[in-house]
C-alpha cells in the first residue's frame, strides 16, 4: 500500500510526531520529547531511565502539556481525554498521544488507546504504530489494537488487500513497522509517519521503514532517505518523511524530507532538543531560543522570541514551553492544536 503524494490532503493530515518528539524531552533536556523519542543523558551514562522534564507535544488537532507536577493537560480534540496520574514523558502522533507514567506503565489516549502491559522506560506514538523501550532495553512495538506480533500469513494477506475481514482493524504500514523492528538493546525510540528509529545503548541510530522488501532498490532507498549518518546521538525524532537528531556534542543533524524539513538554517547548528512534524522541524538551540525550518505556510517557521525548554512541531504550527508558564504556539491559528489552556 502506497501513501499519497506530498501534495495531497491525506499527506497533510499525517503528523509524526511526531516526534517526538519527543520525540521526547521528546522534547527537551535530559527527558523525552520531539514528537518522537527522547534525549539521553551523556554517552558515558548507560542508564535507560528517562530524566523527567516538563514538555509540550502537538498532534494534528490537539496539544498536551506535561507540567512540572508531572500531570498532563491537553487542549483541542483531546481536551477531555487527558489521562489522570503522573508521567515522566509523553509523545504525540496525528490523532493520539502516549506516555510513560511514573510507575513505568505505558498509556495512550485519543484515536488509539491500547498499549501493552509491563514496565516501560519510554514510549513513542506514531500514526500507524507505537513503540516503547523497556527498562532492560527491549524494544517493543504495537499496532492500533495493541498487538505486538503479526503472523506472516496475515501480513501477506493484508499487504495485497485490506478488504479481508481480518485486516479491517489493522494498518498494513503499522503491521510492518511492528514486525520489522530491529533486535538488540535500545535506549530511545521514535515513530514518524511511515518510519521509526531507535538509539542503541551507545547512541547509534537504527531506522526502519515498512518497505515490502528492503533488498530491492525502492525499499533500500526508502530506508536510506530517512537514515542518519553514523554517529553517537543523544536525542532523535522521526517526522513524516524525515529524521532529525542531536548528537552527543550538541550538533543538529537531519535527513530526508520534501519541504526543507531537514535543512536547518545557518544559525541552527547546536541544539539541546529537536522536534519533527509533517512539513516542519524545530529545535531548542544552545541559547534556549527556538528555530524552525521547512514549509513556511501559515507562518509556521516564524517563531516568537524568548527562552524555551521544550518545543514541538505539528501540522503548519509549532508550540514551545518557556521555563515558567504555559506553552506558546505559532503558525496556523485556526488549528485546534494552537490554543493551549492556561
Amino acid at each position: 500500500m502506497k501513501l499519497p503524494p506530498p501534495s495531497s490532503v491525506a499527506f497533510l493530515s499525517l503528523l509524526a510526531a511526531c516526534g517526538g518528539s519527543p520525540q521526547a524531552p521528546a522534547q527537551t533536556g535530559p527527558g523525552v520529547g520531539g514528537n518522537g523519542a527522547g534525549e539521553m543523558a551523556p554517552s558515558e551514562d548507560t542508564s535507560i531511565a528517562v530524566v523527567f522534564a516538563p514538555q509540550v507535544i502537538v498532534g494534528s488537532n490537539f496539544g498536551c502539556w506535561l507540567k512540572a507536577d508531572k500531570s498532563v493537560t491537553c487542549w483541542g480534540e483531546l481536551a477531555d481525554d487527558a489521562p489522570a496520574g503522573t508521567f515522566v514523558q509523553t509523545s504525540a502522533a496525528s490523532f493520539h498521544a502516549c506516555g510513560t507514567t511514573t510507575d513505568g506503565e505505558a498509556k495512550c489516549w485519543g484515536a488509539q488507546s491500547k498499549a501493552p502491559s509491563g514496565k516501560f522506560a519510554q514510549v513513542a506514538a506514531g500514526d500507524h504504530a507505537n513503540c516503547g523501550v523497556r527498562p532492560d532495553g527491549e524494544l517493543v512495538c504495537w499496532g492500533s489494537k495493541g498487538k505486538t506480533e503479526y503472523p506472516a500469513a496475515l501480513l501477506e494477506k493484508c499487504g495485497s488487500t485490506e478488504e479481508h475481514k481480518e485486516c479491517e482493524d489493522f494498518s498494513w504500514l503499522g503491521m510492518r513497522l511492528v514486525t520489522k523492528r530491529p533486535q538488540g538493546k535500545f535506549r530511545r525510540v521514535t515513530v514518524g509517519g511511515r518510519h521509526a528509529c531507535a538509539l542503541t545503548l551507545t547512541g547509534e541510530a537504527q531506522c526502519w521503514a515498512p518497505a515490502e522488501d528492503d533488498q530491492d532498490e525502492a525499499g533500500a532507498r526508502e530506508v536510506d532517505d530517512i537514515s542518519l549518518p553514523p554517529g553517537n546521538y543523544r536525542q532523535i525524532a522521526a517526522g513524516f518523511m524525515h529524521t532529525c537528531a542531536v548528537d552527543t556534542s550538541g550538533k543538529l543533524i537531519c535527513a530526508g524530507g520534501v519541504e526543507g524539513q531537514s535543512e536547518p538554517g545557518a544559525g541552527a547548528t547546536s541544539a539541546s532538543q529537536v522536534a519533527t512534524g509533517v512539513l516542519n522541524s524545530c529545535a531548542v538551540l544552545a541559547d534556549q531560543s527556538v528555530a524552525c525550518w521547512g514549509s513556511g505556510d501559515h507562518k509556521a517557521t516564524q517563531v516568537p522570541s524568548g527562552k524555551f525548554v521544550s518545543v514541538a512541531a505539528g501540522l503548519h504550527l509549532g508550540c514551545a514551553l518557556p521555563p515558567e508558564g504555559p506553552p506558546v504556539c505559532w503558525g496556523d491559528r485556526e488549528s485546534s492544536a494552537a490554543m493551549p489552556r492556561k
